[in-house]
């Protein structure tokens, strides 16, 4: 539902992922890597087995999303998710660019 109305969709993601929400390339690879942690059901070795990356980077990747999100991840746990999915589904019309972190209308 969320998906039909853009700027809802917007407000929604950027609510629940924050400073997750920038569209830049750190942001991008912190959202995939929380997206398949959540999908592993919080197993580092399971992420880092798909992601092709060491369980320590999953586990401080995991941490800066916690930092980020300043709560746990278990709070609101599917609002995040379909958040994540929203803004790997529409992409940049929901995420925060340049000109919104400069201060421009979004």
């Amino acid at each position: 539902m969320l998906g039909g109305d853009t700027a809802r969709a917007r407000r929604f993601v950027r609510s629940e992922l924050g400073p997750l929400a920038e569209d830049d390339d750190e942001a991008a690879r912190l959202r995939i890597t929380l997206k398949v942690y959540l999908e592993e059901s919080g197993s580092r070795v399971g992420t880092a087995r798909r992601l092709n990356v060491h369980p320590n980077t999953v586990a401080n990747r995991v941490q800066t999303c916690r930092d980020m999100l300043d709560r746990s991840l278990g709070d609101r746990r599917v609002q995040l998710e379909v958040a994540l999915a929203l803004a790997e589904l529409l992409g940049p019309a929901v995420r925060r660019a340049d000109e919104a972190r400069r201060g421009a209308p979004v």
